[in-house]
């Protein structure tokens, strides 16, 4: 709404204090002085209520026509004194509702100096929240000489994020900027989601008391492999202590089987390997290597030690060659009945004879 016509408001003055002859008094009379100051009064009153072309209604962005009207300025509003503002609602005002990227802006007045607002509190104090000059949010109590940083974990007892499944929920650190590149977590449909930024990064825990105890205790790599070492050797699932230990690793064997491995001196394996027809142990010394059953200190590729003597090897079932020339059997293995032990040797099988005693 335009500020109001003044025009009439002049003629009425022009008209009734017309100007007076040299030597004769002013003629005015009651009835004009009461009109005059009657227009004048209701024109400056539509004038306070109703000036606001500089500013446009919320509503249509058009100029706004009272002063009942939700406002706004394009332009800067500079004031050089102190503001005192009051609502007349308690309903929260949204940050999300404003025209522009800044709700509120808070500037600091000397160089790059810190922004702060100031909350008053008569009678008690002057609290003041912002961001100081290295661009740190900060609180700073009233008659405290520093400033004192807000921490996200001091906030509340509680860090609380929208229930929103996404790969992307907590970025730590920031590879490339899409979903997978990134350090940090994410909750997918009934997973707890820990996210590396590719295949050569890993997920580490330490534990420890000082700088000189804190060790790392497991790591998982981004190509899928495990150690729970710390030695970085990793394998499929790997378990030593110190440069020795255990290792399990499945795929990685003839026949697609697993390998347990035993490593005792950082390099020297004792393999077992399993699939689903054979077991095959070996000690990973092919000239010398030994395997003991029951005793740590093997003396032949192959050494039982029972409890007592007639506890140390079974051959539960037994087997009759048909004759010397039966083709079952590799050399090297041994059969038995109730009246023969054979042996397959090159030359075919060869028995000997039982007797009682």
């Amino acid at each position: 709404m335009a500020a109001p016509d003044d025009t009439a408001l002049k003629a009425l003055i022009n008209s009734n204090i017309p100007d007076a002859n040299p030597g004769l008094p002013r003629r005015g009379t009651a009835a004009f002085v009461r009109a005059a100051l009657f227009t004048l009064i209701d024109w400056v009153k539509t004038a306070i209520n109703g000036n606001l072309t500089t500013w446009l209604r919320t509503s249509d962005n058009q100029p706004g026509g009272s002063n009942a009207d939700a406002i706004y300025r394009a332009g800067k509003i500079s004031l050089t004194g102190s503001l005192d503002t009051k609502v007349q609602s308690t309903a929260a005002t949204m940050a999300a509702t404003a025209l522009y990227q800044s709700a509120l802006q808070v500037q600091g007045s000397i160089g790059s100096g810190p922004a702060y607002l100031e909350f008053l509190v008569p009678g008690v104090g002057i609290q003041q929240f912002g961001v100081d000059s290295d661009a740190v949010l900060k609180y700073r109590p009233y008659g405290a000489a520093v400033a004192y940083p807000i921490l996200i974990n001091e906030v509340s007892q509680v860090v609380k994020l929208a229930s929103v499944l996404g790969s992307r929920r907590i970025v730590l650190y920031d590879a490339t900027g899409n979903d997978h590149q990134f350090f940090g977590l994410g909750i997918n449909s009934a997973i707890f989601r820990y996210q590396v930024s590719d295949t050569s990064s890993a997920h580490a825990f330490y534990a420890g008391l000082t700088p000189a105890t804190s060790k790392e205790l497991m790591r998982i790599q981004g190509n899928g492999l495990v150690d729970v070492t710390g030695m970085t050797r990793v394998k499929s699932f790997t378990v030593p202590t110190s440069d020795s230990g255990v290792e399990i690793i499945y795929g990685a064997s003839p026949g697609n089987g697993a390998i347990l491995c035993y490593d005792r001196t950082n390099g020297v394996y004792l393999n077992l390997n399993l699939d689903g027809a054979t077991v095959n142990v070996n000690s990973g010394n092919a000239t010398n290597g030994k395997m003991g059953v029951n005793t740590g200190s093997p003396t032949s590729a192959l050494h039982v030690k029972g409890a007592t003597g007639h506890q140390q090897l079974r051959l539960e079932t037994s087997y009759t060659p048909t004759s010397s020339s039966d083709a079952n059997g590799a050399i090297g293995q041994v059969a038995w009945d109730a009246n023969y032990v054979y042996v397959k040797t090159t030359a075919g099988w060869k028995r000997t004879a039982l007797s009682t005693f």
